[in-house]
């Protein structure tokens, strides 16, 4: 029987799956699920499914490895959208490793680049892009992927950082975009890998023309939030009274986009905590009332910290607070309910009812307001933000 088409099948059709007419059973049933957002249901379906073929893969014919990777590769959708992400990440490696000729492939490379990203590893999302675009793409899944290689490229403080590889190719994806969102996209990561490059004026350009082209996108917002740091760090008052203004006027619906830029261009290491009693790791302690982290000029206060061993994490709720301010004085402010710090990646994840703020220049004058969101993560090493916007923001 022929699954009938939705749109959320549809859109995972875009991301490479390809949905088989002899799909039938459990599988047929993941799909009706994930397209009704139940994904713990769909998962059981999945594992069901994934039962009733052999485990061993020489045994397998081609169709069967077909299925068994497109089982896998919605595995790994549904563990994503569960926040599953370690799970995600192995459930798309699998595919990647053990069914490179298969359909669902790109898919997967696409989707373990991204969640490389999120985790701050630009350079793993990179080396995934590269195998994949090696063994050539679909002309769809060979765009997508050097868009990913291009913002990968562009992350400033990365060992792979290469600003002239992800100029050209931006330039590359500029002449082949169609859709309005791609080209917002792309025009704005050209300005943004010309602003690391110190050419503010190009960089300027671009910034203007996505407000201009996409006035309510996030990329416009991206923009927007870039030329507000540029003009503080200048002076310009006026300019960035306008720009926040229009800011706030946006109405944000998407999710989970990502914003490069470099909070603290000179940054000093630190070392790793450990905390240990009579030699032996402590599986959990609460710091002190009114606690303090510190690390590359971020400064994060909660009215409560537990950190928990062996994975060095700090939770922080109550009153959560990070500041930052770089040498030139531009800084930002973010409250939040509740943080959890990974010591080991230098990662801040900021959740529930979060307020993310511009520090003016006199340190003594009350934070302005840019908005709110569902989560912020900083990377407190490079400065990488990543935003998830409520479901209302003002």
């Amino acid at each position: 029987m022929r699954m009938p088409v939705s749109r959320a099948v549809l859109a995972l059709l875009a991301l490479g799956v390809a949905a088989c007419a002899w799909a039938s059973g459990p599988l047929e049933e993941a799909y009706r699920l994930m397209a009704h957002g139940e994904y713990k249901e769909a998962l059981a379906k999945l594992d069901a499914a994934l039962a009733e073929g052999p485990t061993d893969l020489s045994e397998m014919t081609g169709e069967q490895r077909e299925r068994t990777a497109e089982i896998l590769f919605l595995m790994g959708r549904g563990r994503e959208q569960l926040e599953d992400y370690d799970a995600a990440l192995a459930t798309y490696s699998n595919v990647t490793s053990m069914f490179p000729e298969s359909a669902s492939y790109a898919g997967a490379c696409l989707a373990l680049a991204q969640l490389h990203i999120r985790h701050s590893e630009p350079e793993k999302a990179a080396a995934e892009l590269e195998k994949a675009l090696a063994r050539g793409l679909s002309a769809e899944h060979e765009f997508r992927a050097k868009v990913f290689l291009a913002e990968a490229l562009s992350i400033p403080g990365t060992s792979i950082q290469d600003l002239e590889r992800a100029l050209k190719l931006y330039g590359e994806l500029e002449e082949k975009a169609i859709r309005p969102a791609d080209v917002a996209r792309i025009t704005y990561g050209l300005g943004f890998s010309f602003q690391q490059k110190d050419d503010w004026q190009r960089a300027e350009e671009y910034y203007v023309a996505v407000s201009q082209m996409a006035p309510d996108s996030l990329w416009s917002a991206y923009a927007r939030m870039q030329r507000i740091t540029h003009y503080r760090t200048q002076q310009f008052g006026k300019d960035v009274a306008l720009l926040q203004k229009q800011l706030r006027r946006q109405h944000l619906e998407l999710r989970d986009f990502v914003q490069a830029g470099p909070l603290a261009p000179d940054l000093l290491e630190a070392a790793p905590m450990d905390v240990k009693m009579d030699g032996k790791p402590i599986a959990e302690i609460r710091l002190p009332q009114d606690a303090v982290f510190t690390h590359n000029g971020y400064t994060v206060r909660a009215g409560q910290f537990v950190m928990r061993q062996p994975e060095q994490t700090l939770i922080g709720r109550q009153n959560v607070t990070l500041q930052h301010r770089s040498q030139r004085k531009a800084g930002m402010q973010i409250r939040a309910a509740t943080v959890s710090i990974d010591l080991r990646r230098r990662s801040a994840s900021f959740s529930g009812d979060v307020v993310f703020e511009s520090l003016p220049n006199d340190p003594n004058a009350t934070p302005e307001k840019i908005g709110d969101f569902a989560g912020i993560v900083v990377n407190l090493d490079t400065g990488w933000l990543r935003f998830r916007f409520a479901e209302h923001p003002h």
